[in-house]
């Protein structure tokens, strides 16, 4: 499971990046690019959490 999560992380934030590199539309006022990166920016470290969980309660 957490590698699963590690490799999703890396696929969204490289991989799908250049996918939603559009201007259109404007999220809250922001470009759908610079959402899609703040959005990330914040669940990244959740999910990062989750692994580390996951990675304690095996240990």
């Amino acid at each position: 499971m957490k590698w699963i999560l590690l490799i999703f992380i890396i696929v969204v934030n490289v991989v799908l990046t250049s996918v939603v590199n559009h201007i259109q539309p404007v999220v809250f006022g922001l470009p759908f690019f610079l959402f899609w990166i703040f959005i990330w920016m914040v669940l990244t470290p959740f999910i990062t959490l989750t692994i580390y969980v996951i990675e304690k309660k095996q240990s």
